[in-house]
């Protein structure tokens, strides 16, 4: 069955009453991802969005449904902007057909693509921080139930990545083309992280928490105009019960991404720090962990991406957003912004 077919038979059979039979429009790549796509389904005038996500070997694919749309009602609860599912004709958050889940979703009005001008890094910042917020005011009985069902992927040996990153290093220099140079400049990067990595030693074991995963600009959609607000926040896919600083890092690494040089990107870090801290999300002292902690989790892919680089001479159109999203280098800078600790040689 095509993946158009699958999405009409969602419609017909869950969300009759939400869909006037036009043909679904499958949304452009700045709103979709590897993990789902996005169909922007009209009804009557209105919009809806459904997203269709593929599930094998998952026996708590509609438990994790469950939960989430709980979560998802406690942060809208709170103020936080996000698109709750509309209900099945059954009253399921999801909606199953070959396979396939979908949510629908009413369709945020006035969505941009991130530009990343210092307007809407500050935006995303401070939606970002909101959505931490709420998140460590959840019930008790939601992280109970997220721990009991959910695990983070294994982030990887980023030791082991580091000296496969020293293994490859040679071979990268030896080229003399656009992935060698690639290569070259992402492995320096790993290098260059591994004082920052060995922060980890010094820091206690931390709280489980439940954490989004990954609130950075795919999921914090803007309206327009030189004072963009956040009109959604999205992406709870990846929710777990793991380490919050890893949602706090995202941030901050977010926000270092802005456009307009070292100026605005040390302003933005700024921003993050005095929210972070007036608003009680982050410990003092324990920016210095930030970074480390994102890059013992974003090493390990970015040797493996570097590996594969090198290996097979080619790159998808996607590889820059990759890059630009694990890149070692900048998180190490970011380390030093946030720290003023110096990148000295250790391990």
């Amino acid at each position: 069955m095509s993946e158009l077919a699958v999405v009409r038979d969602l419609l017909r059979r869950h969300w009759p009453a939400h869909w006037d039979r036009t043909a679904p429009e499958r949304l452009p790549d700045w709103a979709d991802t590897t993990r789902h796509c996005v169909w922007r389904v009209p009804c009557h005038g209105r919009a809806h969005l459904l997203t269709l996500r593929r599930h094998q070997d998952d026996p708590w694919a509609e438990a994790r449904y469950a939960l989430r749309r709980r979560v998802l009602a406690d942060c809208h609860r709170q103020g936080l902007p996000v698109l709750l599912p509309i209900p099945t004709a059954a009253g399921a958050p999801a909606g199953w057909q070959a396979g396939f889940a979908g949510e629908l979703t009413p369709m945020a009005k006035g969505v941009v693509p991130n530009q990343f001008a210092p307007p809407q890094v500050a935006a995303m910042t401070t939606a970002a921080l909101d959505l931490r917020d709420c998140l460590d005011q959840l019930p008790t009985v939601l992280r109970r139930g997220l721990a009991a069902i959910t695990a983070p992927a294994p982030a990887g040996d980023w030791a082991a990545a580091v000296e496969q990153a020293q293994r490859l290093l040679p071979a990268a220099r030896g080229r003399a083309d656009i992935w060698g140079w690639t290569a070259t400049a992402v492995l320096r990067g790993v290098l260059a992280a591994v004082p920052a990595l060995c922060t980890l030693d010094q820091r206690g074991p931390a709280p489980a928490a439940v954490v989004h995963g990954a609130p950075h600009d795919d999921n914090v959609l803007l309206s327009g105009g030189g004072e963009p607000q956040a009109l959604a926040v999205l992406g709870f896919d990846e929710l777990h019960v793991g380490d919050r600083l890893h949602d706090l890092a995202v941030i901050a690494d977010t926000a270092a991404r802005v456009r307009v040089g070292e100026t605005a990107r040390r302003q933005a870090l700024a921003r993050f720090l005095d929210q972070a801290f007036r608003r009680g999300l982050l410990p003092d002292g324990e920016e210095r962990f930030l970074m480390p902690v994102l890059l013992a989790r974003t090493v390990p892919a970015a040797v493996e991406l570097m590996a594969q680089l090198l290996r097979d001479g080619r790159g998808g159109p996607e590889l820059a957003d990759r890059l630009d999203r694990l890149d070692p280098m900048r998180k190490v800078n970011v380390h030093h912004l946030l720290t003023g600790a110096e990148v000295r040689s250790c391990c």
